[in-house]
């Protein structure tokens, strides 16, 4: 529906466009029918708007569990790597990301219409910085620097919890 509407949207705009470039006299027929197709194009835009967000209603569920899986995994990771070699950090850190973080990142382009963009960029803003030193952490772990690699997961891990606190006050 949204490919309609952006199709709708951009006939309107040429239509109405060549009706008002005909200089000196402006053809205000193609005018009125290049603006009532932009209209209607807008209001398909905003119906399929509100289709996606009522359809994409029953996966936040999925990415609030998945959340808070990540974040149980990192909190049980940073109690237990100071005691386990840089291989198995690593090694965990891999299985997360191909896991639960994965599953985060395959429910993120639904949560745009969900929450809107502005209290998404909030809340995404948080876990992709976190997402980020996680990573970071997984290459330190494999380059054999233990003190980076601890530092950047207790970073990640406290970046991805401020996250998940975020999108629980969004419920």
């Amino acid at each position: 529906m949204r490919l309609r509407a952006n199709v709708l949207l951009s006939l309107g705009t040429i239509l109405a466009t060549l009706g008002g470039a005909r200089l000196p006299e402006v053809e205000w027929r193609l005018v009125a029918i290049g603006c009532l197709v932009l209209v209607a194009g807008g209001w398909m835009y905003r119906a399929a708007g509100r289709r996606e967000r009522e359809n994409a209603s029953g996966a936040d569920l999925d990415l609030l569990a998945s959340l808070r899986r990540v974040v149980e995994e990192l909190d049980a990771l940073n109690e237990q790597a100071p005691s386990i070699d840089l291989a198995a950090i690593a090694e965990r850190l891999e299985a997360l990301d191909t896991g639960a973080m994965g599953q985060v990142g395959e429910a993120i382009p639904r949560q745009i219409a969900v929450l809107g963009g502005a209290r998404f960029a909030e809340i995404f803003g948080a876990y992709s910085a976190g997402e980020r030193l996680v990573h970071r952490a997984w290459s330190a772990a494999i380059d054999g620097h233990r003190p980076e690699a601890l530092h950047a997961l207790a970073e990640g891990s406290q970046r991805i919890r401020e996250s998940l606190t975020l999108l629980e006050g969004t419920r």
